[in-house]
């Protein structure tokens, strides 16, 4: 299944603040079921599996383990890398019930460990929620292109959501060319810990006497391409799922750039924001965001400190857009809304899409709003550069709500983004339709600021 679509008639098919001008452009990415990582399956009974499976295996000639192994990598080995080595470690994971009193090769340790072993489909269901960035690297490139980097969230079967990567680059005009993703896909491991293992540190919370999930740091193999990596659930708190990262590039005083994305955490039964952190897109720092101001979806962090203190959007009470400021990036509290629902798309309730974007005018924002029919449409707002919780304007009708072609698909009727950019005076949107693929538009930067209304 070939992921990217051909462009669309950017001009046949407006909807929203037609008068913009924005402009739906190519290329869209769809899900693509062949993306497939090889992961632990668990099973309920895991014991008795794996008495049967050990037995099984241990009665076999070393011959035939030979030829079982020559088997599943003539299978699965163009499909991975390195198959036996996972399935290695696989048996050591599962090998702790006590009774298995035997002490296989490393051959027949591998075909045991691929009994407990299986292909999962990272973006068999959906491809959507993007956010997007300046690349690091803006070497070899035709005057006046840029290049970025793209998160996505990707989920595949049991509504798993995790991150994965795209490249690529917008030239002058806003056409848009995406670098073709490539294969095999790799989860990241930390170099400090086993191989296959993840660093995560727990803490207490001062005064509340639980323990939370801290600083965990994953890396990639330096030879892995951006495109190869994803960001699969590992911890707890996010066991079924990373939803909806919102990657922006944060400069500190001295200058110094760091990538920032926060995300919400899923368990299954609750949600949390947490927050994400990387200098190359290689070596990846998850965090805990704490405090009374850390709960609810949708929190956007500013691309810099305003005053000497951090500033976040955020939506506590599910219905506005509020503000908080603090010293210390992990924590959070003293929520104030700083924008309400006003009109009838936006009605249910509002929230962000990107962080916020400095602008001359101001720090642009881009916002969803859910109307009739649970329809969410993307709008925009602005926000004073020195006192941000002071609104300049906003979008009395939003920039772009769903048209035919995009009104179907996993959750119909919803168009929604985590970042946007601007450039060459233009501001790039990749935006999600109805929770299944990723498309694009572009339009006047000008053209949104001139149009709104205090």
């Amino acid at each position: 299944m070939n992921e990217v679509v051909g462009e669309e008639n950017a001009g046949s098919r407006r909807t929203g603040l037609e008068s913009i001008g924005v402009e739906r452009i190519g290329p869209i990415l769809q899900p693509d079921s062949t993306r497939v990582l090889i992961r632990p399956f668990r099973s309920g009974n895991r014991k008795k599996i794996l008495e049967k499976a050990v037995g099984h295996v241990m009665a076999l000639s070393d011959g035939e383990v030979d030829v079982e192994l020559a088997a599943l990598n003539h299978e699965f080995g163009h499909r991975h890398q390195d198959v036996e080595a996972f399935t290695r470690n696989r048996y050591i994971q599962v090998n702790k019930p006590p009774g298995i009193n035997v002490n296989p090769s490393a051959e027949r340790r591998a075909l045991i460990g691929s009994y407990f072993c299986h292909e999962y489909s990272v973006e068999a269901a959906a491809l959507f929620n993007p956010s997007i960035v300046k690349h690091p690297d803006q070497s070899s490139l035709t005057d006046g292109a840029l290049r970025f980097v793209m998160s996505l969230r990707a989920v595949g079967e049991g509504h798993i959501s995790s991150i994965e990567f795209r490249t690529g680059v917008v030239y002058p005009g806003g056409c848009i060319d995406i670098t073709p993703p490539k294969k095999p896909l790799r989860e990241p491991v930390c170099s400090i810990s086993r191989p296959g293992e993840k660093v995560i540190m727990t803490r207490k919370v001062r005064g509340s006497g639980r323990l939370v999930e801290s600083d965990s740091v994953v890396a990639f193999d330096t030879g892995t391409e951006l495109s190869q990596r994803v960001l699969f659930p590992f911890m707890a708190c996010q066991r079924n799922g990373i939803e909806d990262a919102r990657f922006m590039e944060f400069r500190d005083e001295e200058g110094k750039r760091i990538f920032y994305a926060t995300y919400t955490a899923y368990d299954g039964k609750h949600i949390r924001p947490k927050l994400l952190s990387t200098e190359d897109f290689r070596t990846f720092r998850f965090m805990s965001l704490l405090g009374s101001g850390v709960k609810n979806k949708g929190m956007s962090l500013f691309p810099r400190k305003i005053d000497g203190r951090y500033v976040m959007l955020s939506r506590q009470d599910d219905r506005n857009i509020l503000m908080m400021s603090s010293d210390r990036l992990q924590f959070w509290d003293n929520p104030q809304v700083v924008m309400e629902p006003r009109s009838t798309w936006e009605m249910l309730k509002i929230g962000t899409c990107s962080s916020p974007i400095e602008t001359e005018s101001g720090w642009l924002v881009l916002s969803h709003g859910v109307g009739p029919m649970r329809k969410y449409g993307i709008g925009a707002f602005l926000l004073d550069l020195n006192d941000p919780s002071r609104v300049l304007g906003r979008l009395t009708e939003p920039l772009m709500t769903p048209d035919d072609s995009e009104r179907e698909g996993y959750v119909p009727n919803v168009l929604y983004s985590c970042g946007a950019l601007v450039h060459d005076d233009k501001l790039i949107i990749p935006y999600a339709s109805s929770d299944s693929s990723t498309r694009f538009a572009v339009v006047g930067l000008d053209k949104v600021l001139r149009s709104m209304d205090i």
